[in-house]
């Protein structure tokens, strides 16, 4: 599966994650109630595509168990609110 990156940058910063931008990579902060997480993931700043190796990477940091998990909050399925009661439920943030 391959989904586009501006795909990818659109449903984070959607919900809740700012971005900062380094050298070499763009990073993605959860930001929950004006403070910032320790959920976090990256893109390359050349990444036009992300294949299924990379968002299996962006999977794990983001804390799904499963990649149909992150393709519904992608494709915006998933809320952020639910996103956020997901990570709570499992102690990722409090």
């Amino acid at each position: 599966m391959i989904i586009k990156a501006r795909k990818i940058d659109s449903a984070l910063t959607g919900k809740g994650f700012i971005k900062e931008e380094g050298k070499k990579h763009v990073y993605y902060i959860l930001v929950v109630g004006g403070e910032k997480t320790l959920i976090r993931t990256k893109l390359s700043h050349g990444s036009k595509d992300c294949n299924d190796y990379l968002l299996s990477k962006i999977r794990n940091q983001l804390k799904f168990d499963k990649k149909k998990e992150l393709i519904d909050f992608i494709d915006c399925t998933k809320t952020l609110e639910e996103y956020v009661s997901m990570l709570k439920d499992k102690s990722e943030i409090y």
